[in-house]
């Protein structure tokens, strides 16, 4: 009998899981996620504004919600609706 307080034994095996979701998980160089990175802050470089407006919105109305004696108990449940951009 197995102790059930122990890890788990995987399988051992050289080949990559496969999802069927997803597809065959492949190697990509490390490259490929400072290039991402590099990417992304190009995006926000470029519309740098909207993007500290929008984060100075949610921290306001988050802080008015949360003011609000009814509305604070209700805040948790809201802010995933207001962090969707």
């Amino acid at each position: 009998m197995q102790d059930p307080h122990s890890s788990p034994k995987l399988p051992s095996s050289s080949e990559p899981p496969v999802w069927p979701e997803l597809g065959a998980a492949t190697a990509r160089p490390a490259s490929n996620g400072w290039h991402w990175l590099v990417d992304a802050f190009g995006f926000f470089k470029a519309d740098i504004g909207i993007w500290i407006a929008m984060s100075l919105i949610y921290v306001i109305l988050m802080a008015v919600i949360s003011s609000v004696p009814l509305l604070s108990m209700i805040a948790p449940i809201l802010a995933p609706f207001f962090r969707v951009v």
